[in-house]
């Protein structure tokens, strides 16, 4: 029988990593109001809720010297700092669920492992390198992404494919989510399949464009500035719709009005590679259609 494990002060479990140790299959864990360590779930059908303010804090702004106040997009932006990986959460489970997190101060807040049929929602990503990520290699499916913030980052979403056919993106449904100051892209795909968007809305999302360094060279510095960036890579994809879409002051990739227009500026930008050199000998493809209603 599944069962409900609470994490806070007072409770039975102090952190929220000692709680997930601890549970089975389809338990619930409820977290108490207070700043917590980052996680990993690798228990399947695990619940995650947080109850009150539930901050998951990495020292990603502490590390950097962040001024209190500022927020990372603009100190990334003024000061093309280096810096040091970190995560927050990382999913390693099927059918987990995530609601009520705020998730703060690292490089990837949340790392999306092969997973079938997870959830995240009503949580909010702020200052954060990346938001959530998918590497390479991880396949994803039947993901829902729903009611969430995104904001005072480089990247909301990024999504990468690998070059030897493996991982997956699959089967995404996404809605009414939120992504504002993010410098370079609000969302980011390299393999995108079987996806629905709905009332997802951006504002003022790369209007810096690539900070460079760290993210690339200093001649990339306020290039490929896109609200949404499907940039699909090495396989057969289908089928994507976006439904009521909100883009507002978004995609001028000119280093925030100091620069000129970098390449690729767009609020939307969308490429199918099968360009050579790089993409020729594993051209990607597409069936069906990309709509924007």
């Amino acid at each position: 029988m599944a069962v409900t494990l609470q994490v806070g002060e007072g409770f039975a479990y102090a952190t929220i990593q000692a709680a997930i140790d601890a549970a089975s299959a389809g338990d619930t864990i409820e977290i108490a109001a207070g700043t917590y360590d980052g996680f990993t779930v690798d228990v399947e059908g695990l619940t995650i809720v947080g109850s009150g303010a539930v901050v998951i804090e990495g020292d990603l702004l502490t590390t950097l010297g962040v001024p209190e106040g500022t927020a990372l997009n603009d100190f990334f932006e003024a000061n093309h700092p280096a810096y040091s990986a970190s995560t927050g959460v990382t999913i390693a489970a099927d059918g987990v669920s995530i609601s009520g997190l705020t998730l703060t101060g690292f490089a990837v807040a949340l790392d999306l492992g092969t997973s079938d049929g997870v959830s995240i929602s009503g949580s909010t990503f702020v200052d954060n390198i990346t938001c959530i990520r998918k590497g390479t290699e991880a396949a994803v499916t039947n993901l829902t992404v729903s009611g969430n913030t995104f904001t005072q980052g480089i990247h909301g979403m990024t999504v990468y494919a690998a070059d030897n056919g493996n991982g997956a993106f699959d089967g995404i449904t996404m809605d009414g989510n939120s992504f504002s100051k993010m410098s370079e892209k609000g969302l980011y795909f390299e393999q995108l399949s079987n996806a629905a968007f709905s009332d997802n809305s951006f504002d003022d999302v790369g209007n810096y464009g690539r900070v460079a360094p760290p993210f690339g060279p200093a001649g990339q510095d306020g290039e490929f500035g896109q609200a949404i960036d499907i940039n699909l890579k090495y396989e057969v994809y289908e089928d994507v719709v976006f439904t009521d879409t909100t883009i507002t002051n978004s995609g001028h990739s000119d280093q925030d009005g100091a620069g000129d227009t970098g390449a690729f500026a767009a609020a939307i930008g969308v490429k199918i590679r099968d360009d050579a050199p790089s993409y020729s000998a594993t051209p990607a493809s597409f069936t069906g259609s990309i709509t924007f209603d």
